[in-house]
């Protein structure tokens, strides 16, 4: 198996809102996400252009 490691972009968004919903769901704390796919594009990758 290859493993890549590579930095995040703005297209990485989804993917990371579904591991965060993971974690909470594994926490029993879904009710606690609030953040979308814009919101997580916005605050990790602000300075880069949509």
């Amino acid at each position: 198996m290859t493993v890549l490691i590579r930095d995040a972009n703005r297209g990485d968004s989804s993917i990371i809102l579904r591991f965060v919903k993971e974690l909470a769901a594994y926490e029993k704390a879904e009710h606690e996400v609030l953040a979308t796919e814009q919101t997580i594009a916005s605050f990790i990758f602000p300075n880069i252009s949509q």
